[in-house]
């Protein structure tokens, strides 16, 4: 690899404090105001088709970065999954997605936790919670219960389990990136707060929507208005492409990062899409020439191709194709290069979306692709409800034996 392109990742991180805290990372405390709020900070968002019943779509969302034994979902916070139709709307230098009605949500919320009735040597708090659906679907929900809770086409899980997001914080920080390299998580045995929401396709969305949808993740205040805290649709946007202010002579002075976050996806305030768009063209081509080459050609006005994609944040999947570990970003890289796609693109728990993301605006796949070792999460997810592995505890401690 060319040092002289590394020097620069490495400043680009250090500016980002990626490596400094290892909760910086994917959708993980991505924005100033919602690093001090960690219970209601979304970390990753995942969907894909059950494997063992593909007629189902499986929607994941992590929250809680680095969540320790006793936390538990807010009670002041509805935590959403929403769901609409999409469609591709261009291909090549015009790629890009629409999305229509109807809306599918999917929200949660919890109460208080309160004491757990004594059952042997059981104790503490328990926290119980509603997860409701589309058409009227309510699940009640029991924090932490590893079966979950079935109703109307849905399964849903709520509780803490393994962080399923990884990377190497140490070997980015000292530019050893590159398609030999083997190094350690630095999130390993780390816990976040999870919701996972099996749905039966046929009978939760009917036959109002086609194979192809549009799946953001939400955390909204709770009663009215309903104000918007953090949101997620493809990972590593907010951290590792909005995250620089240097190159964006437009916005040079603004973070803006919380804004982005509080948009509604499907329709963001006009008065600040220019204001995205700029942080988007300055960011991407700042990414594109670290390896002193263009792979990205700009457009009218210094439009990079990306932009357009990538500030429609939504998570695509198509349904009608099958779901494969590798297939991140598929639908979009395909749609950009004028070419069918051929898995359901989506996201997987065990996808390395580090390397997927950094490859592609760095080289655009012209390349070797660009990794920082770190090949899978510290436990492999699974194919059987509840998907995610369970939350890892920490053996006794043996200081005083």
């Amino acid at each position: 690899m060319n040092k002289s392109w590394l020097v620069k990742v490495i400043a680009f991180f250090i500016g980002c404090l990626i490596f400094v805290n290892p909760a910086y990372a994917s959708d993980h405390q991505d924005a100033p105001k919602i690093m001090g709020t960690p219970i209601i900070d979304i970390t990753d968002l995942f969907a894909f088709t059950n494997p063992e019943q593909p007629s189902h779509l499986v929607l994941i969302m992590n929250v809680a970065p680095l969540a320790g034994e006793s936390s538990l979902f807010s009670d002041a916070f509805d935590y959403s999954i929403v769901v609409r139709p999409a469609s591709i709307s261009g291909t090549g230098a015009n790629a890009g997605f629409t999305t229509s009605e109807p809306e599918f949500r999917f929200t949660c919320n919890f109460k208080a936790p309160s004491p757990r009735a004594w059952s042997g040597n059981a104790k503490g708090l328990v926290q119980r919670g509603t997860c409701k659906g589309p058409g009227g679907i309510s699940v009640p929900v029991v924090v932490n219960d590893e079966d979950g809770t079935q109703a109307g086409g849905m399964r849903v899980f709520a509780g803490r389990r393994l962080d399923s997001f990884f990377l190497n914080f140490q070997r980015i920080a000292k530019g050893e990136l590159g398609s030999d390299v083997v190094s350690k998580n630095s999130l390993e045995n780390k816990n976040v707060l999870s919701i996972v929401i099996d749905t039966d396709m046929a009978n939760v969305f009917g036959s109002q929507v086609g194979s192809m949808l549009a799946i953001v993740g939400e955390v909204n205040a709770a009663g009215k208005p309903s104000i918007r805290v953090d949101r997620e649709g493809r990972s590593e946007i907010t951290n590792v492409t909005l995250s620089l202010k240097q190159f964006d002579q437009v916005n040079k002075d603004l973070d803006v990062r919380d804004l982005y976050n509080q948009e509604d996806t499907f329709q963001p305030l006009k008065d600040y899409v220019g204001t995205y768009r700029a942080r988007f063209n300055a960011n991407l081509a700042f990414w594109d020439n670290l390896d002193g080459k263009i792979d990205w050609q700009a457009g009218e006005n210094n439009q990079h191709p990306l932009t357009n994609v990538l500030l429609n944040d939504i998570l695509v999947i198509d349904t009608a194709k099958p779901c494969k570990e590798q297939g991140y970003l598929d639908i979009e890289k395909a749609i950009l290069a004028d070419r069918p796609y051929e898995t359901c693109g989506g996201r997987m728990p065990n996808e390395d979306t580090v390397d997927d993301i950094i490859s592609l605006y760095v080289n655009r796949g012209n390349g070797p692709r660009i990794g920082d070792g770190v090949n899978q999460p510290t436990q492999l997810a699974t194919n059987s409800f509840p998907f995610l592995p369970p939350a890892y505890v920490a053996p006794p401690s043996t200081a005083n034996k």
